[in-house]
C-alpha cells in the first residue's frame, strides 16, 4: 500500500492530525537517524508489513529513473505477498477546496522548461471566486463596441496572475510575491469574442522569508467566451534566466 502525507498537517498552525498519528510519523524518523538512514520531511519511507522502517530515499533519489522502482522491488523481494488491488485507485490530486455554490475555481498551473526535480511536474493552483466577483470579471460592460478596451479588476486579476510562476517550495496558499505590475487589458472584437492581453512582472523568493528574490516577468494573451476565461504566458516568459510556461481556466459550471 502505497500513502502520502502533508508536512503541514503534521506539525506547527496547521497541524490537524492526532497525535497519535504524529508520534508514529516522529517513530519513523527516529529509526531512520539510529539505522543511519536519510531521513528528512522530504523522503520516501519503505515499511516492512509489521511497519517497520526498511529504507528510505531523499526526493531527489527517488526521482530519478528507476531508483524508487528498484527499492521497491528490494522490499517485495524481503517480504514477499499476494498480489492485490491498489486501496485507492488512481485520480487527479489536486483540486479546489470546498468551493461554495456557484463560486467559480480556476484551474492555474505553471512549470519550468527544465525538468528534474522542481521542473519534473507541473505547479497547481485553484484561486476561487464568488459568483458575483466572476460576473464582474468576464461580463462585457455595458455599452461597449468592437475595437473598444477595458482593464479587468485589478484585485481580482491578481488572484490569478499571483500564481503564474514555476514551482517554489510553500507550505500555504499565502500571497507572498511582490508584484510590480499585474494587468489584463480586455478588447472586444467584431464576432464578440473578448480578447485579453496583459503583462506581469513581480519578485519572488523560493524559500518563505528569505531576501533573495527572483524576477519574475510574462506577456499574456487570452479570451473570454461564453463565462469562460482562458489565459496563457507568451515565449517571452522568465522566472530569473529559465523560461516558463503557465496557463488559467475557468468557467462557472
Amino acid at each position: 500500500m502505497c500513502v502520502f502525507i502533508s508536512n503541514e498537517d503534521y506539525f506547527g498552525e496547521t497541524a490537524t492530525v492526532p497525535k497519535e498519528e504524529r508520534a508514529e510519523l516522529e517513530r519513523l524518523h527516529r529509526e531512520g537517524q539510529e539505522a543511519k538512514m536519510s531521513t528528512g520531511s522530504v523522503h520516501t519511507w519503505l515499511l516492512s508489513p509489521d511497519g517497520k522502517l526498511v529504507a528510505t530515499q531523499h526526493v531527489a533519489e527517488a526521482a530519478q529513473s528507476g531508483k524508487l522502482l528498484a527499492a521497491l522491488e528490494a522490499v517485495k523481494a524481503k517480504y514477499p505477498g499476494p498480489a492485490g488491488k491498489p486501496l485507492v485507485p488512481p485520480r487527479a490530486l489536486s483540486g479546489p477546496a470546498n468551493p461554495a455554490p456557484g463560486s467559480v475555481a480556476v484551474h492555474v498551473t505553471a512549470r519550468r522548461e527544465s525538468r528534474g526535480s522542481w521542473g519534473e511536474f507541473p505547479g497547481e493552483n485553484w484561486p476561487v471566486f464568488t459568483e458575483e466577483e466572476w460576473k464582474s470579471l468576464v461580463t462585457l460592460p455595458a455599452g461597449k463596441k468592437a475595437g473598444d478596451t477595458w482593464q479587468l479588476d485589478g484585485t481580482l486579476s491578481r488572484r490569478i496572475l499571483t500564481h503564474f510562476h514555476p514551482q517554489t517550495e510553500d507550505c500555504s496558499d499565502k500571497d507572498r510575491n511582490d508584484i510590480q505590475s499585474a494587468t489584463l487589458t480586455a478588447r472586444l472584437e467584431k464576432d464578440g469574442a473578448i480578447t485579453l492581453s496583459g503583462q506581469l512582472k513581480l519578485r519572488r523568493a523560493f524559500y518563505p522569508g528569505r531576501k533573495e528574490q527572483t524576477d519574475c516577468t510574462a506577456g499574456l494573451e487570452g479570451f473570454i467566451r461564453d463565462g469562460r476565461l482562458t489565459l496563457v504566458t507568451l515565449d517571452d516568459a522568465l522566472f530569473g534566466k529559465e523560461k516558463f510556461f503557465a496557463a488559467a481556466v475557468g468557467q462557472r459550471r
